[in-house]
């Protein structure tokens, strides 16, 4: 994204941009920052770390890395994971491990046997229970809440 690009946004030249991310990047703001004006977001940069660790908060940004999750989520899409909603809302997405593997899935309640379905929406990937076996070390990390389709240079 180029200084005429920004400049025809900030004339109202043009409504709105497909490039945010690269506006973000351009401006070493947050694409979330941009979208919603949300001082939450202001000190995060266009890129954020992300850790997988506790340390994951509100602020996590993950890149898809696979395509579990096509047509929805694409490899390379930037997700925001709002890691302070944690119970599972059915059909609802969330960044989750799995034995310290980062899983991108829909989650779905299993009733009153404890159990959650993780589900891909691209169908060439398989489904799986989780919370089978007490060897599991599963961890929440949060919803996600807002995805951004990148497009690599």
């Amino acid at each position: 994204m180029g200084q005429s690009d920004i400049s025809k946004l900030e004339r109202g030249a043009v409504a709105e941009t497909t490039g945010i991310v690269r506006l973000a990047i351009a401006l070493d703001v947050s694409p979330v920052y941009l979208e919603t004006a949300d001082d939450r977001y202001a000190g995060l940069g266009a890129l954020g770390a992300i850790p997988l660790s506790e340390a994951m908060d509100f602020r996590s940004i993950v890149s898809m890395t696979d395509c579990a999750m096509a047509p929805t989520l694409m490899s390379g899409d930037l997700l925001v994971i709002d890691s302070e909603t944690t119970m599972v809302t059915d059909n609802a997405i969330y960044a989750f491990s799995l034995n310290e593997t980062l899983f991108v899935r829909r989650l779905f309640n299993n009733g009153a046997c404890g159990t959650m379905t993780a589900r891909p929406d691209n169908t060439r990937h398989p489904s799986f229970v989780l919370g089978t076996s007490t060897s599991e070390k599963l961890q929440i990390h949060g919803r996600a809440r807002f995805a951004w389709r990148t497009i690599q240079l």
